[in-house]
């Protein structure tokens, strides 16, 4: 088994704590290595919720193993233009009503402003 009686942390890498043959000898074997800030974040969540950072970690591979995959869809995020064919007529008219409150506040571009950005990104 991956995961033993306890995982421990050493600068922001995770250990699973395995035993060997010989029940007394532990073997540590880095399982996950984060960036010390999303630990940080990860850690204040967790406090939030009142779920040690071990715990989350034994759930999130229980998961793993429930669902024989990650336990999430992973997909890139959608960065197609809207579709208005789409839409509700609810929908649609909140689209209208967020255009002419950008156009209100002055948050307009020029057609030479668009097509630039738009190079940009090509």
């Amino acid at each position: 088994m991956l995961l033993g009686n306890c995982i421990t942390f050493s600068n922001a890498t995770v250990y699973a704590t395995t035993k060997g043959a010989d029940k007394n000898v532990k073997k540590r074997k880095r399982v996950y290595k984060s960036r010390a800030h999303v630990k940080e974040q990860v850690e204040h969540v967790l406090s939030q919720l009142g779920i040690p950072m071990a715990n989350a970690i034994n759930l999130y591979f229980n998961q793993i193993i429930l669902h024989n995959g990650i336990p999430f869809e992973l997909k890139l995020p959608r960065q197609r233009p809207l579709d208005f064919s789409m839409l509700s007529q609810e929908q649609f008219d909140a689209e209208l009503e967020k255009g002419l409150l950008d156009l209100d506040l002055g948050k307009t571009s020029s057609a030479k402003q668009v097509r630039e950005k738009t190079q940009r990104h090509l």
